[in-house]
């Protein structure tokens, strides 16, 4: 064993042996030096490989550094940094400032932490090329989420499934997309420039003269996307629910407008049939 920042440790340490050893618990209290140790069995035999640091009753094992305690494994075998009194498999704790955990790759490999059970495995990968990922099945990854900083449009972007809108195509300036069906029991999306402008007295109405010019020319009503475009782009839902607003609107002003021609012709029938009576 090989330690640094220190010439010696200064506490008194316990180093157990390989089962059948005839001491399993040998307290040694030679000072252990910064260059490296090499540990004799109870008959004088190299037993480097077999070498345990650890005690031999019911205390914890410490380690200290600059006289701090970093390193506690309490009896339980939990495993504590940072804190006296780990209470999980694992605890860091960090006093006083952020509490960070790495695992860095070098050489174009990725990078992953995984949780994993006999039912599944989960895990937190980044990729040689940068892009992170969560994903199932650690012998076989299958990623199903996916982030990452996209610096041409300098912002994360994140993604379900396999396939990420292209960068050149009308969405690559997408922040969230999804390869597949969204089911929800409710969707609120904020909009600002809604359609009750056509209600203005200064709105201009189309005429249904130049409407029906139109769509007999171009097959779709005026300011709705085409068939094409729709297929090619898709639509985003805010707007197209503005103009679908804005033409149910101004069916209500020709509707209106209608209605008072049906009642002022009405009138005139009613007028001159009592005018023949």
């Amino acid at each position: 064993m090989v330690v640094s920042g220190a010439t010696f440790l200064s506490a008194r340490a316990q180093v157990s042996y390989a089962p059948g050893v005839s001491n399993p618990c040998l307290e040694q209290a030679t000072a252990w030096m910064i260059g490296g140790n090499h540990i004799l069995g109870a008959q004088g035999l190299d037993r480097d490989q077999y070498v345990e640091l650890g005690t031999c009753n019911d205390f914890p094992l410490i380690l200290k550094a600059n006289n701090h305690q970093a390193l506690t494994v309490r009896q339980s075998g939990d495993v504590g940094i940072g804190t006296t009194n780990p209470a999980a498999l694992l605890h860091l704790v960090k006093p006083a400032s952020e509490s960070k955990l790495f695992t860095e790759s070098f050489s174009g490999f990725p990078a992953s932490m995984w949780v994993l059970n006999p039912a599944a495995s989960y895990g937190l990968r980044l990729d040689a090329n940068g892009t992170g990922h969560i994903a199932l099945n650690e012998s076989n990854p299958l990623d199903f989420l996916n982030f990452t900083y996209n610096p041409s449009f300098n912002k994360a972007q994140v993604w379900v499934g396999s396939m990420k809108p292209d960068a050149s195509s009308v969405h690559g300036n997408f922040d969230f997309a999804v390869n597949g069906k969204v089911v929800a029991r409710e969707l609120y999306i904020r909009i600002t420039d809604w359609a009750d402008f056509v209600f203005d007295e200064n709105y201009n109405l189309p005429k249904l003269s130049d409407v029906e010019e139109y769509y007999k020319i171009n097959k779709h009503l005026p300011g709705i996307p085409s068939a094409k475009t729709v297929s090619e782009e898709g639509i985003e839902v805010a707007t197209i629910e503005k103009l679908l607003l804005q033409k149910v609107e101004e069916l209500t002003l020709y509707l209106v407008d209608q209605q008072k021609e049906i009642e002022q012709l009405r009138a005139i029938v009613e007028k001159n049939g009592q005018k023949s009576q």
